[in-house]
């Protein structure tokens, strides 16, 4: 897997019993946060500018198992410098550029008899992660500028699955209480082999 600026999480629930909070695009060295106060895009900007590139995996063995390790990226496609909306949805305001969530599905449809209680079924697909995207992770962070990444790196631990054909996929969503088109955005997958 290539090496890739660290990213961090900032919970504010507990994994998947509460929204998560990935908080991302920390300034560089030197940056000072942006205070400009050009007008929040809406967040069907927002949803329209943000996609997911450079989804790659590698499958590593454990002494129980594998471990599957994904990276991606969150890429500001739009043309222009996107400033985001405040929500206000949580005991403060954030600036969310969506919901997402990540599912591994095994393909021959059947149940992972093993999957931990902790994981969401629906079919043969299992909820591994999920929660909202939040850009401010640097106090008065609020906009992307063209073309700018935020990384994710991640480690799944797959040791219940047995063997057989996977697909791991991420789906970027608009937030929940967002009405205003069909929920699900956008979403990538890899397919991999369980040995």
């Amino acid at each position: 897997m290539d090496a890739r600026r660290p990213f961090r999480l900032m919970l504010l629930a507990v994994l998947l019993a509460g929204p998560l909070v990935t908080s991302c695009a920390a300034l560089r060295p030197g940056e000072a946060p942006d205070e400009s106060s050009a007008a929040p895009a809406s967040m069907e900007a927002v949803y329209q500018a943000l996609v997911l590139e450079d989804l790659v995996h590698e499958l590593r063995p454990q002494d129980d198992g594998f471990t599957l390790d994904v990276s991606y990226d969150w890429v500001n496609r739009s043309e222009t410098r996107l400033v985001v909306p405040p929500n206000t949805d949580f005991t403060r305001p954030y600036y969310v550029l969506g919901a997402w969530h990540e599912w591994v599905e095994r393909l021959d449809g059947t149940v992972v008899p093993g999957a931990p209680s902790w994981m969401r079924q629906e079919g043969a697909r299992y909820s591994i992660a999920g929660g909202v995207l939040v850009l401010d992770f640097v106090p008065g962070r609020n906009q992307l500028r063209t073309g700018e990444r935020i990384p994710v790196m991640r480690s799944i631990d797959l040791a219940s699955f047995p063997a057989g054909r996977y697909r791991f996929t991420v789906e970027y969503e608009r937030l929940v209480g967002d009405l205003t088109g069909d929920r699900l955005l956008g979403d990538w997958t890899i397919e991999f082999e369980l040995p």
